[in-house]
């Protein structure tokens, strides 16, 4: 009789461990592929961030560029004389 309920019990931990192993792939594999949708957002996040950034940059030196030109033709009408 010990024997049988031995059988039983070691069969009932077989099925439960086999139970829990697959719930703990599914939530695995889950996880994986949420990590990876993850990952991908944030790669196109920093890529649009850093065209942001690069488009800023060329637009304050296309500025500063004008701003620089319209000095010297400012200053190119000016003739400034030391005299002393």
């Amino acid at each position: 009789m010990k024997i049988n309920e031995n059988k039983i019990v070691r069969r009932d931990e077989i099925n439960l461990s086999l139970k829990l192993r697959g719930l703990f792939h599914t939530r695995h594999t889950s996880l994986k592929r949420q990590l990876q949708d993850t990952k991908v957002k944030m790669g196109d996040v920093v890529f649009l961030a850093t065209q942001a950034y690069d488009q800023v940059s060329r637009a304050r030196a296309r500025t500063q560029v004008q701003v620089d030109y319209q000095i010297s033709q400012l200053n190119s009408g000016f003739h400034f004389s030391v005299t002393s």
